[in-house]
């Protein structure tokens, strides 16, 4: 049972959880009944939530058919990461370079990933925790929402390379070369290497993808 308030982003967060973690598989049609009755909910709330997840790019509808899970597209991702690239680059020179506890904390859940290189989903709760920080004092909140949504989005395709092909796509080397430009005050090099940073983490997914693409044809 979902608790009534507030309704519609309980509704949502869960809805993402479930899209993020593939127990809503990509393509599958969703249920607006089955939905409604496992939540306990009425359809006016849950469709709310499902378009809110429509904008952020985890559903797609049609008329006549409803709504079904985006399907996981080599295009689709790699606009993603790169809108992603250039909106957190942006952010960061918003932010300017952090304060020293800032550069602490940033630098202690860099070494947890750097010691749990193997448990998986917990390093990618680790890496958005990570970014998140990095661009935190970033002042323009609209921004900042617009890469909250994107992260998700990004975060459903690293799930599911992660859960096909059992690579973590995250570097705390790169944090790390980050992390000692902004200590030496070059917020510059920092935006470069964030936005190349994201831009890496594109090509083993597309190729993957494009992989997955082909041996469905």
């Amino acid at each position: 049972m979902i608790e009534r308030r507030p309704l519609r982003h309980q509704l949502m967060a869960a809805l993402r959880q479930q899209i993020l973690d593939g127990h809503l598989a990509p393509s599958a049609p969703i249920s607006e009944p089955a939905l409604a009755q496992e939540f306990g909910v009425s359809r006016s709330p849950l469709r709310e939530a499902l378009f809110a997840l429509e904008r952020r790019g985890l559903l797609e509808s049609a008329v006549g058919r409803g709504f079904a899970v985006r399907p996981l597209d080599a295009r689709d991702a790699e606009d993603a990461y790169t809108i992603l690239a250039t909106l957190d680059g942006l952010a960061l020179r918003l932010a300017g370079v952090p304060p020293a506890e800032d550069l602490q904390a940033l630098a202690r859940i860099n070494d947890q990933i750097r010691r749990g290189r193997r448990r998986g989903r917990r390093l990618f709760d680790l890496d958005r925790d990570w970014h998140a920080l990095l661009v935190a004092r970033c002042p323009n909140k609209r921004l900042l929402g617009m890469i909250d949504d994107l992260l998700t989005a990004v975060r459903r395709y690293d799930l599911a390379y992660w859960r096909e092909a059992g690579d973590v796509l995250v570097s705390h080397a790169e944090h790390d070369a980050i992390v000692r430009s902004l200590r030496t005050g070059d917020l510059k090099l920092a935006e470069r290497l964030l936005v190349d940073h994201w831009m890496r983490g594109i090509e083993p997914v597309v190729q993957w993808l494009n992989r997955r693409q082909e041996n469905a044809t």
